[in-house]
């Protein structure tokens, strides 16, 4: 600068312009660091932290279902299930409209999206195997109902068919052996239909079905000798031209015969309560198999999540480094630029000014012998070129 071929103006402007053009230079890196940090901070707040909110929420609401879905495996009544089904179908909505939302955060990033619709896919099969539960329970309390009904109408029918037996010892005949007879069969009838009631009192409580089939073999070697001794009680009544007591007893036993026998309607309902219940048990057994694996899927889009939370905010933290660093690099340029353009600017101005006042203190002492040299075309040229022409001006005067 200080050879340069321009005005102590032009000097004076270039410097402070390049004092600028830094300024605005570092303005301008300022800013894109800044930007960089603002990015960094919005892809930590608007990708990363609502991923892992989302990812965890839904581990919750999973956790939630299979929360109602233990407690409906336990419920015995019909509208009980019903309430239970209903809570996990409002949160079976509630997960797969966050799996909606969770899927469009995480379209860029392969692995989180592929660990998301395995997610799915176990999900899938673990909703299906609930709801086939859920219907096998239905089924096993629906099953039990009609069971408990129909065990009613047999303890009905079995008392009024022992009151007609025991109602025998008030029959009017002649013959006193046959009278005998009759109530002595009908006591046995009466016996057997006690036993029958107390082998019938623990069917409700068979647990599977090899038990079943004994307990109705059993209960049909009751009923059948109770058919044969109301055979002989129907022969000794041959004689007797009341009936009532016998054809009500028929009727009863008919019932009897229905419910326990052909085609035993007792163990028909308790054989499918037996069945919806083995198929309970393996559907709730399969969807806590798909709950497992689906919350295993979900665990590893989580980590995943977490890992893209640390990568992101470690990338913040690189860019906030990156400016502090750039930060103190353009202040020690600055700081060093700008005091090499004062050097340079003051030394472009104080030089030719020391001189010019040396040559205008030895013209004072009277010496006029000294001349400046003009190196710039500037204002200081023209001010030594004025120096040198009073010198010769004085020289000249002197002289004459």
């Amino acid at each position: 600068m200080y050879n340069l071929p321009l005005t102590i103006k032009q000097k004076i402007i270039m410097g402070f312009s390049t004092i600028g053009v830094l300024l605005v230079a570092g303005s301008i890196f300022f800013y894109n660091s800044l930007t960089q940090i603002s990015t960094a901070n919005s892809n930590v707040e608007l990708l990363a932290v609502p991923v892992q909110k989302q990812s965890s929420a839904l581990q919750i609401k999973l956790l939630n279902m299979i929360k109602v879905g233990a407690l409906g495996f336990t419920q015995q009544s019909t509208p009980d299930l019903v309430n239970s089904e209903q809570e996990y179908a409002r949160l079976n909505q509630e997960f797969q409209s966050a799996v909606a939302v969770l899927r469009s955060k995480v379209m860029d990033q392969p692995k989180m999206l592929q660990a998301l619709k395995q997610a799915q896919t176990h999900y899938q099969e673990y909703v299906s195997q609930s709801e086939q539960f859920y219907l096998a329970k239905k089924n096993v309390a629906s099953a039990n109902e009609a069971f408990v009904s129909s065990y009613q109408e047999f303890i009905a029918s079995r008392d009024q068919a022992s009151n007609d037996m025991l109602d025998l010892e008030l029959l009017e005949i002649d013959n006193a052996q046959l009278l005998v007879d009759i109530v002595g069969n009908g006591a046995r009838i009466d016996d057997m239909l006690y036993t029958l009631q107390n082998t019938m009192s623990g069917l409700k409580q068979v647990p599977e079905l090899t038990l079943l089939a004994q307990h109705k073999e059993d209960v049909g070697f009751l009923v059948a000798n109770a058919k044969n001794n109301f055979d002989f009680m129907q022969r000794l009544f041959e004689s007797i031209d009341d009936k009532s007591l016998l054809d009500d007893f028929e009727l009863q036993f008919s019932v009897l015969n229905e419910l326990l026998v052909e085609p035993g309607k007792l163990y028909q309902q308790k054989q499918q309560a037996l069945d919806d219940a083995i198929n309970a048990n393996t559907a709730y057994n399969n969807s806590v198999n798909s709950f497992n694996a689906t919350y295993q899927q979900l665990t590893l889009l989580l980590s995943l999540a977490e890992a893209r939370f640390n990568e992101l905010q470690l990338t913040t933290k690189d860019k906030v480094a990156t400016g502090e660093d750039l930060a103190i690099y353009m202040a020690v340029i600055f700081v060093a630029l700008a005091a090499f353009i004062g050097v340079i600017t003051t030394r472009a101005m104080l030089g030719p000014l020391a001189n010019a006042n040396k040559s205008l203190a030895l013209i004072a002492q009277g010496d006029l012998t000294q001349r400046l040299v003009i190196e710039n075309q500037d204002e200081f040229g023209d001010l030594f070129n004025n120096i040198n022409k009073l010198s010769d001006d004085l020289t000249t005067l002197m002289k004459n």
